[in-house]
């Protein structure tokens, strides 16, 4: 064996770890940006029940507003018209609520999906990485076994094909 084989063999298996490293880097970073979409759902979510108790607070304010005004000018805070502008404003604020709410689980939501999806696609460059790692192994094993084999003519592994074709008007014609 000589010195170019051990060397072949060598940079074959240096090369196969370091493309299974780089898988594994790979798949670290997509774990990464995972995290990362989980963090971005969730601050999405806080900032989706921040916006909801905003929405409480200006009805409170809205509510006390109107009583204060009506109170002050000697009129029932609780019965006409004072009473259905607080009941219509309820109504929208409870409105405004949901859909704060709903902001945010849908937020989380695309976050959680987002950080599957990122996990998953890490795991498959993983696998792929290491069976491309292996595939090239194999062939530069394949490569140094044929390096190996001695240049016999008549070795199964190196004979020629030769197909011989017999033409009665030019003779005898051989390919190969």
């Amino acid at each position: 064996m000589s010195i170019w084989t051990v060397i072949s063999v060598a940079s074959s298996v240096v090369g196969t770890l370091a493309s299974m490293q780089q898988a594994q880097a790979v798949k670290a970073y997509y774990d990464a940006q995972a995290r990362q979409a989980e963090l971005q759902g969730r601050i999405k979510k806080v900032e989706a029940q921040e916006n909801a108790a905003l929405v409480l607070r200006r009805l409170n304010q809205t509510i006390a507003t109107n009583i204060a005004r009506s109170a002050a000018g000697n009129v029932s805070p609780f019965t006409g018209s004072v009473s259905l502008l607080n009941n219509v404003s309820t109504q929208y604020a409870i409105s405004d609520y949901n859909l704060a709410k709903e902001t945010g689980t849908l937020g989380l939501e695309m976050g959680l999906q987002e950080a599957d999806m990122l996990r998953q696609a890490g795991e498959t460059k993983r696998k792929y990485g290491y069976i491309s790692a292996l595939a090239d192994a194999g062939t530069t094993a394949y490569n140094i076994r044929q390096n190996l084999v001695p240049k016999n003519p008549t070795s199964p592994i190196n004979a020629t094909r030769s197909t011989t074709y017999k033409n009665p008007a030019i003779g005898t014609i051989i390919d190969g």
